[in-house]
């Protein structure tokens, strides 16, 4: 191993045997409170974490390796038409959490409730059908996402170290650490490693950005590079950005962000509901700040191989263009210590997603099959958390061919199929627990299908058609099929949903 290597490659050696720690930590504070080995304090941390924290660990687990890797492929990609992210995504949580979100956090504590099923059931009376139905939505998009984090960290920490980690072996060691601390903390050890993930990926943000900002005129840059791929306008570049896409995305990526089980957790594991305000705030100002730096990567790299190398940036995959320029343009030990940070960035999502989805397998899959076993669910979350790190290691040997489209043509689409039986139900009293089941179905059966064929029919985002016909499915389900019963399972907090004060 080169000289130049050996800075960043203790740093991750650092960051991961920091990881453990406070996986060991976490464990020793479960012990000494007398919780450690309960299903509440492994999924959520008996609702411990600080309002700060919480909005820390939301940041971390938003950014993950599309920081680096899939927005600056994005917006090299699509133009700042991408953009419909950023402005999806912050209006929703704007809305989303103060209202929705408040109420989230009253019911889950008063109600003891982890998983997002949890809720949903609740809507419909406890049903189980619906409690599995949903659950099965989000797992099977969840393994998507997170195992296309895991290729992101593998990419970065062969790059990084420079070859001291081959690519296997980085696969193998991002899911030997998770497992570990994970297995140790569980929920606790996740918030902690988030926060110190979150100040590595800002910091890494920051620091990138000067760099590139020292090497070009910006204005003369992007004017430039506008001229060559029509950046500042929709369509964009290939051309996917016309309006009726535009607005259909931006109807559906707010609002399957929200639905991610992930952050959907971080609504309500927390000490305070000040923590939501937290969230809003920070996220708000974090979101701005990461996805412009992004932008800017996107034009100013683009930039150098399109106009002053001559070369076309289509011989580098988009989601590489950050590692390639920045070992290109800054020494090698500054660049990898650096991207160290979006492997930081990869490792607070990821783990996020491996406990939640194993928080449904245990509580909505097997706790629904033996309710007399109850007491097992801290340890059935733990085998669960090695079979999905097997998972998505064996998954990680056929990685996506670009980071970005695993998120928008896969998992939002995914995410958007439980929208109507999550948040319609909540708001329409008319849903009932067959409309709710066919809403599932229906929404299910369309993600698959438009995103194992990647397709967006009449030049619409293939997410609102999932909406569409799971709406379809709700309304006119529930509408036949209704019936005085359907009152007798609206819980209390039905038409109180999006109050925003006590």
């Amino acid at each position: 191993m080169s000289h130049e290597f050996i800075i960043p490659t203790l740093i991750v050696f650092v960051f991961m045997a920091a990881c453990i720690v406070f996986g060991a930590v976490s464990m020793f504070q479960s012990k000494k409170a007398g919780t450690y080995g309960k299903s509440e304090d492994f999924f959520t941390g008996e609702a411990s974490v600080s309002p700060w924290m919480a909005s820390m660990t939301y940041i971390a687990t938003v950014f993950s390796a599309f920081v680096f890797l899939g927005s600056v492929g994005g917006y090299y990609n699509l133009g700042m038409g991408y953009n419909i992210f950023l402005i999806s995504e912050i209006f929703v949580v704007a809305v989303f959490v103060p209202t929705f979100g408040r109420k989230l956090f009253e019911m889950a504590n008063k109600y003891h409730f982890v998983t997002p099923s949890d809720f949903v059931a609740y809507r419909y009376g406890n049903n189980k059908v619906v409690r599995v139905g949903y659950g099965v939505l989000m797992v099977l998009f969840t393994i998507a996402f997170m195992s296309a984090q895991v290729v992101a960290i593998a990419y970065i920490l062969v790059t990084i170290t420079g070859g001291f980690f081959t690519y296997p072996a980085a696969v193998l060691t991002v899911g030997g650490v998770l497992i570990a601390y994970i297995l140790l903390g569980g929920y606790k050890a996740v918030v902690y490693t988030d926060c110190l993930q979150a100040i590595m990926l800002i910091a890494t943000v920051v620091v990138t950005f000067l760099v590139v900002l020292a090497k070009f005129d910006l204005p003369a840059t992007y004017t430039a590079m506008d001229s060559l791929r029509q950046i500042n306008f929709a369509p964009g570049p290939i051309g996917m950005y016309k309006l009726p896409y535009y607005i259909t995305q931006f109807f559906i990526v707010g609002l399957a962000f929200v639905l991610m089980p992930q952050l959907w957790v971080r609504l309500h594991a927390m000490s305070s509901k000040k923590g939501l305000v937290q969230i809003v705030k920070n996220f708000t100002f974090w979101t701005t700040i990461i996805f412009g730096a992004a932008a800017i990567f996107a034009v100013t790299i683009g930039y150098k191989y399109n106009v002053v190398d001559g070369v076309l940036a289509m011989n580098i995959p988009a989601d590489k263009l950050t590692l390639t320029y920045m070992f290109d343009e800054v020494p090698k030990w500054i660049a990898a210590t650096l991207l160290s940070g979006c492997v930081a960035a990869s490792m607070s999502t990821v783990n996020s997603q491996i406990l939640v989805v194993s928080s449904i397998l245990t509580r909505d899959f097997y706790t629904q099959l033996t309710p007399d076993k109850k007491h097992n669910e801290a340890l059935i979350g733990r085998i669960w958390i090695i079979i999905l790190c097997a998972i998505t290691a064996i998954y990680a040997f056929w990685p996506p061919t670009l980071f970005v489209d695993v998120l928008i043509s896969g998992v939002y689409p995914g995410m958007a199929a439980g929208i109507c039986a999550c948040i319609i139900g909540f708001l329409w009293k008319g849903a009932n627990t067959k409309g709710a089941i066919a809403s599932l179905i229906v929404g299910f059966i369309i993600a698959a299908y438009m995103v194992f064929y990647n397709i967006h029919p009449l030049g619409i985002y293939n997410g609102f058609w999932v909406f569409l016909g799971s709406f379809i499915a709700l309304v006119v389900v529930s509408l036949i099929t209704r019936s005085p019963k359907d009152a007798e399972v609206l819980p209390p907090e039905f038409g109180h949903i999006m109050e925003t004060q006590d």
